[in-house]
């Protein structure tokens, strides 16, 4: 079951920008530092004790195949690097939503 979410950022300046460079100009070394600032917010206590593994947000196909990569995966990827947990592709994308 799920206990805790992370956002990489507030969706306002400068954040949104950078996400959307993330997202759609293959900014891939943003995953790192996006990670880490998420690394470095402490979880609630009761939530700590219990993450154990890092669960990425699918992207649909047609998602994956404009881009080529999924970013949600690549900023996960860094966080688990971060906290030392697991990365676990545990989720499946039901059908595409608009963004």
């Amino acid at each position: 079951y799920l206990r805790a979410a992370r956002s990489a950022c507030l969706l306002h300046p400068p954040g949104d920008r950078l996400v959307h460079q993330l997202k759609y100009r293959g900014w891939h070394a943003l995953a790192r530092p996006l990670a880490e600032q998420m690394a470095a917010l402490a979880l609630p206590a009761d939530v700590e004790e219990e993450a154990r593994v890092v669960v990425p947000v699918p992207t649909t196909a047609a998602r994956f195949r404009d881009r080529g990569y999924n970013q949600a995966e690549r900023i996960a990827r860094e966080y688990a690097r971060a906290t030392g947990r697991r990365l676990v592709p545990a989720l499946e994308r039901a059908s595409a939503a608009s963004t």
